[in-house]
């Protein structure tokens, strides 16, 4: 690659890790985001594990999502103590490499105009990179190991070579076991693929090669293979119930993903919540000063973008770029489509940003080719300026997620009150921690590297010996939202009433609010009748 041609992607990535690297701070650990770690941190609860000897190999963290995260993190949280850094820049590096890979492949797909534009306008991609950085969904193996396996079985096109098509099936092995909902994925490229280079794909066909595929993919998904064996369709009978339900809804998700508004009321407040915090720093204040110059800016302009790349995809006719251009559409509305009708998929900025970065395919093969038709020297800047106009819009959005990060503070779902509670919890020392509401356990347990002991419990009024085993009981304490916040609404009124038909109360111990002061956690415990 000539050194001209290294400065864009090595940019872009730049701007990509410096950028993720402001916004890793701001926001606490979230249930999801750590979700991975269970089994480093509560050995032996694996969701599925196989036996070995007499150790249990973690294998499954759920029916849907394998180990493979908990693997590459178990070796880093040893020599890397989790923190915001240590669970945030790995997945923002990892973000950054399928930037690298996507270079790779739009340079063999439409040549290196191409390859400029697509990389510039996913680079700055407000949900690529919040989804990197916060990888809750997770995303960001899935996105990492499909871009390999395709920039592979592109090489292995080129050259034959059988070592690069195993490697090409392992990866997209190792995907499926990372998530299963690579199936979309999996799936967008079959059909792609063989719609669009079926001479290419059956020149290579044998059954040597076929059987290599055949292993290499066996090999990467093996733990996947095996939960399935063990527990016969439970991925696919649990995950892959077809239904029309919530088509409006999913398009409306789709729409926010694109044009990047999803995530606003999500992972940060928005202006209306109060009260708001002073920036701190330099940085803080040019955030809030650049958002306050341009006016609030929670859409980009990508809508406009995309309905621009349809009435400029004929210039792409007869041309290198219509077959990869075709492919990313065809993918897109391929696993787009599975996720319309799979029962409660798709109806997340996580599920709809696995399409990512092929929609941008798409959009790049259409805007470059088009240039090509006009003169260079009028061409030329005309495509700068087009790209530049979106790409402005893009980081203009992330600024705006940066600025209210700053002046309104992440979501009770992400809350940065996780720090001043875990402080207390480890200096406490109390005999347990029993959380009642989603998203108060988990993260602790990551967090505090599993030194409190930590437990759950479910709050039913019908079924109250769980919550009654605990109460009254010296060194345990509950931990659950204020009212305002609740994940479930109304758990802690259930389970007063619950201590109340019984003749106990609570004693509330103490309160953790946020960094802009508002009430988030409450720690309480019960005792008889009177005793406050």
């Amino acid at each position: 690659m000539k050194s001209r041609a290294i400065f864009i992607p090595a940019f872009c990535c730049l701007y990509f890790i410096l950028i993720g690297f402001l916004l890793i701070p701001y926001a606490g650990f979230q249930h999801d985001e750590v979700l991975f770690a269970q089994p480093i941190f509560q050995r032996g609860l694996t969701f599925y594990s196989y036996k070995i000897g007499y150790r249990l190999i973690p294998m499954m963290v759920n029916s849907y999502l394998g180990t493979l995260k908990t693997w590459i993190f178990w070796p880093i949280f040893k020599v890397w103590h989790p923190s915001v850094y240590s669970l945030r820049v790995p997945a923002l590096l990892a973000g950054a490499a399928s930037i690298v890979l996507f270079w790779k492949i739009m340079r063999r797909a439409g040549g290196e105009r191409a390859a400029i534009v697509a990389t510039v306008l996913l680079a700055t991609d407000s949900m690529y990179l919040l989804t990197s950085v916060f990888d809750w969904g997770p995303v960001v193996l899935q996105h990492l190991l499909a871009l390999a396996a395709i920039l592979l079985a592109i090489e292995y096109h080129e050259t034959g070579s059988p070592k690069l098509l195993a490697l090409s099936f392992f990866l997209a092995g190792l995907a499926l076991w990372d998530k299963a909902l690579f199936f979309w994925v999996a799936a967008g490229l079959a059909v792609a693929g063989a719609g669009l280079y079926p001479n290419e794909i059956w020149r290579r066909f044998s059954l040597a090669n076929a059987s290599i595929a055949i292993a290499a993919f066996s090999v990467g998904a093996a733990p996947f293979i095996l939960y399935n064996l063990h527990k016969p369709n439970s991925t696919l009978g649990e995950n892959a119930t077809f239904s029309t339900e919530g088509i409006d809804d999913k398009i409306e998700v789709a729409k926010r993903t694109v044009n990047s508004h999803a995530l606003f009321g999500y992972i940060v407040f928005d202006d209306w919540v109060q009260p708001p915090r002073a920036p701190r720093t330099a940085l803080e204040a040019a955030s809030l000063s650049l958002r306050d110059s341009t006016g609030v800016s929670q859409k980009n302009a990508m809508l406009w973008a995309y309905g621009l790349g349809l009435l400029l995809a004929p210039f792409a006719w007869k041309t290198r770029a219509w077959r990869p251009m075709l492919f990313a559409l065809v993918f897109s509305v391929t696993g787009w489509g599975l996720m319309l009708l799979t029962k409660g998929a798709g109806a997340s900025v996580h599920h709809v940003i696995l399409l990512w970065p092929m929609p941008l395919m798409f959009l790049a093969l259409a805007f470059s080719e088009a240039s090509r038709r006009p003169p260079a020297k009028v061409a030329i800047p005309a495509l700068g300026l087009v790209v530049g106009f979106f790409a402005a819009g893009n980081v203009l959005a992330t600024n705006q997620y940066l600025a209210q990060f700053v002046r309104n503070g992440p979501t009770a779902v992400w809350t940065n009150a996780i720090y001043p509670l875990s402080s207390a919890l480890m200096q406490n020392h109390y005999g347990e921690v029993d959380g009642i509401d989603w998203d108060t356990i988990e993260p602790l347990r990551v967090l505090e590297r599993a030194t409190v002991p930590l437990d759950s419990i479910t709050v039913e009024e019908n079924h109250p010996e769980q919550a009654l085993s605990k109460m009254g009981r010296s060194g345990i304490v509950f931990l659950g939202h204020v009212k305002e916040r609740e994940m479930f609404p109304g758990v802690d009124e259930h389970l007063d009433a619950i201590a109340a038909s019984h003749g106990l109360s609570k004693r509330l111990i103490q309160t953790f609010p946020d960094e802009n002061g508002r009430p988030i956690f409450e720690l309480f415990q019960y005792g008889g009748a009177g005793n406050q």
